[in-house]
């Protein structure tokens, strides 16, 4: 945790107390003591920092809040995702939180495990949960908005409706057609596929839908390392 978040701005003069998991982290492994500053922020607001009070078991006190620094600019990519297994989706929520992704969605296709989508990791506080700590990490204090598509056909459509917001890009593990140059659009939709990739059937309706197929080159990589380097790759 780089940063605390707070659900609210506290009035002036006011404490708050951090208890759990996050008390025990400044008290564990930030090795806080009282007087010390910890950054801080609120949530879809600014950043700055609070003086820690007291400091014990379960239990940081911290007042002094000052807020006066923007966020991070979010990176300019919409990134797209067949739904993984829970153990990746995890990562790949901490990844988009934490690099500062501002829309995540996470589409079914043919080689998505359907009961993927029974996973308790897709339960709203557990989704909010996992964007926290992503977010604490990535020192922003903006959530991505996360979308959920079904089917592979409605996910296409619901990209169609939004041409010309973005250039459409599905990534592909074929070494004979490499993604060199930038888009020149302002903002990209990187579409990722299960580790198993996308159906030759697949691949065509994206290139029948305007979707440019790159490849970043012969290995296949997981999910949440497919997210990191490729929107490595775009910035």
């Amino acid at each position: 945790m780089n940063q605390l978040l707070l659900k609210d701005a506290p009035a002036p003069g006011s404490t708050v107390t951090v208890t759990g998991a996050r008390a025990e982290h400044i008290r564990n492994v930030l090795r806080s003591k009282p007087g010390d500053t910890l950054k801080a922020g609120v949530f879809n607001g600014l950043s700055g920092h609070g003086v820690i009070r007291s400091v014990e078991k379960g239990s940081v006190l911290l007042d002094s809040f000052i807020f006066d620094l923007p966020p991070p600019p979010p990176l300019p990519i919409v990134l797209a995702v067949a739904l993984p297994r829970p153990q990746s989706l995890k990562k790949v929520l901490h990844f988009a939180a934490s690099a500062g992704v501002p829309e995540l969605i996470l589409f079914q296709s043919a080689r998505v495990e359907k009961s993927y989508w029974n996973s308790s990791v897709l339960h709203p506080e557990e989704l909010e949960s996992e964007l926290t700590e992503g977010m604490e990490q990535g020192c922003t204090t903006r959530m991505p908005v996360i979308r959920f598509y079904r089917t592979f056909r409605e996910f296409i459509r619901a990209a169609n409706e939004r041409d010309g917001e973005f250039h459409k890009i599905v990534a592909h593990p074929v070494p004979e057609q490499p993604f060199t140059t930038k888009p020149a659009a302002d903002k990209v939709l990187l579409t990722i596929g299960p580790e198993g990739g996308f159906l030759p059937s697949e691949i065509a309706a994206f290139e029948s839908n305007g979707f440019q197929k790159f490849s970043c080159g012969k290995h296949i990589l997981r999910v949440e390392f497919a997210c990191a380097f490729l929107c490595g790759m775009l910035i």
